[in-house]
């Protein structure tokens, strides 16, 4: 059997050598760590590398030295890279390395910045058209094999990172406590010290190079990261130099071996640490996210452009505020509730301004005058102008009135606050289903007054449209008696009025589409 200190084979004993082992103590756990721990002290001194003194427990000056030379190497580095393992551009960078170079631009073209400009060259339709192209495109180029290489870069990236992140100052400094940070200048005078006082800091060594491996593709590292911060973050030249070094120093087991002597644990090994990296799909879906939403900016910014040229066209002005009680800050009660809230704030303030300062007065003079005074050649036409003018003015009261019922003092304000007050108590949990489907019925409601109002605008819009056409004919096929109907418009001028009255109704169902699924409308 083996006697569990590394370093000894099982041997075969007689009854005599069992004797002796008994008599002797050899099977003493405790007798067997001595003999270990003086094996590992006889390898130390044996070593080339003088770090460290068996017989006194001191760390020496040849170990300082020794990260002294690593730390003159890879110290620029450390701030360079100091957010490197958390960087974005950085994996990015890595992917496109390896695509071939005439495709290395897609990434650029999907790059926030650049899809900014470019939909100043061309539609916003076509750019997204173009960004899904790109995206398909750089998918197919990510084959498995490409993939599994851009990984292993990757994950060598994270293990220099680690390495280059280790406090080899706050080592240094136990060694020499005048030792500055980062002063390439300074002329170190290390002392020996007490090995306790550095053996959690090589053990934390120890871990940070377990992945270090010549066979890693550290030839495509440099570059990448070259790339990334514009300048070489460590001299290639020293860098081969100090990572033969460093390998030998690995191999050699002697800072394994320091460490076993130094807490008396012949057993010690360091954990080798190295992680499985899968940046590929993790970087496409950013690409993919921040590419969509960029779009879905741009198509917000574009509603928001259309919006306001809109609101100016029918109101005369882009500020517009009409509701009193379905606004957002009345709605701001429900928020800690998790109740919902109101949802269609925006549209139902234009339907009501809409309907109070325009509907009810331009376009109710004309289809009331054409309605009463109009002799029409299709008298179904005349009832459907009828029946949707009349029906739009039945919703401008219902908006008035759903409006006005969410006040304090309203129907609905009043059952609204007392619901927010019992299911704040936290006495009735199902309170609040109740009151988020009271608001859910409050907002369908409002659906319901936008959607009806534009699809009875659309007819009346129609008409409209029709009348403008058959007064400006040589043949009257839709009015018979327009000369009549001229001598009974109480305005300026009917034709002028049938016109704008008419953009109006166009532009504002135009202004409902914005917020809702598109509806047929007429044409312009």
């Amino acid at each position: 059997m083996s006697d569990g200190i590394p370093g000894t084979a099982p041997v075969r004993k007689g009854f005599l050598g069992r004797i002796l082992d008994i008599i002797l103590g050899a099977n003493d756990p405790a007798r067997q760590k001595r003999r270990a721990l003086r094996q590992i002290a006889k390898e130390i001194r044996r070593s080339k590398y003088r770090f460290y003194n068996p017989r006194s427990d001191e760390a020496l000056p040849q170990l300082a030295q020794f990260f002294f030379q690593i730390y003159q190497v890879i110290g620029p580095a450390q701030t360079l890279l100091q957010h490197a393992d958390s960087s974005k551009a950085l994996r990015r960078l890595v992917v496109e390395s390896f695509l071939p170079e005439e495709k290395r631009g897609i990434l650029a073209r999907l790059d926030p910045g650049a899809l900014r400009v470019r939909v100043k060259e061309v539609s916003l339709e076509q750019l997204t058209e173009e960004v899904k192209g790109d995206l398909v495109e750089l998918y197919d180029l990510c084959s498995r094999d490409r993939a599994e290489r851009m990984n292993r870069v990757y994950e060598t990236i994270l293990y220099l990172v680690g390495f280059v992140k280790f406090d080899f100052y706050f080592l240094l400094k136990k060694f020499d406590a005048s030792f500055p940070e980062q002063d390439p200048s300074y002329t170190p005078r290390f002392e020996p010290i007490s090995a306790e006082y550095v053996v959690d800091d090589l053990k934390d060594f120890l871990d940070v190079i377990g992945p270090l491996d010549p066979a890693l593709p550290w030839q495509e590292v440099f570059p990448v990261l070259r790339l990334y911060k514009g300048v070489e973050v460590v001299d290639p030249r020293l860098w081969q130099r100090m990572f033969n070094a460093l390998m030998a120093v690995k191999r050699s087991d002697i800072l394994v071996k320091i460490v076993q002597h130094v807490e008396k644990n012949p057993a010690f090994q360091p954990e080798v640490r190295g992680s499985r990296q899968d940046i590929v799909e993790g970087v496409l879906e950013e690409l993919r996210r921040d590419a969509e939403a960029v779009i879905r900016g741009l198509r917000e910014e574009k509603r928001k452009v259309k919006l306001g040229q809109l609101l100016r066209m029918v109101f005369g002005t882009d500020a517009v505020a009409r509701s009193r009680y379905y606004t957002e800050a009345t709605a701001s009660a429900f928020a800690r509730h998790d109740v919902g809230t109101f949802l269609y704030v925006e549209p139902f303030n234009y339907l009501k301004a809409f309907l109070l300062d325009f509907y009810k007065r331009d376009v109710r003079m004309l289809a009331e005058l054409f309605i009463v005074r109009g002799k029409w050649t299709a008298p179904q036409v005349s009832q459907e102008l009828s029946d949707a003018y009349y029906r739009v003015m039945d919703i401008a009261q219902e908006v008035v009135e759903l409006d006005e019922s969410l006040s304090d003092e309203g129907e609905r304000g009043q059952k609204i606050r007392q619901y927010l007050h019992r299911s704040g108590s936290g006495k009735e949990p199902a309170v609040k289903r109740v009151l988020k489907q009271y608001i859910d019925d409050v907002n369908e409601a409002v659906r319901r007054m936008v959607m009806e109002t534009a699809q009875n605008l659309i007819s009346i819009g129609k008409i409209f449209k029709s009348l403008i056409e058959d007064s400006q004919g040589s043949k009257r096929e839709v009015i018979l008696n327009w000369r009549e109907v001229e001598n009974a418009y109480e305005g300026e001028d009917l034709q002028r009025d049938m016109v704008e009255t008419y953009k109006k109704i166009y532009y504002f169902i135009q202004i409902l589409q914005l917020f809702f699924t598109r509806k047929r409308q007429p044409e312009e």
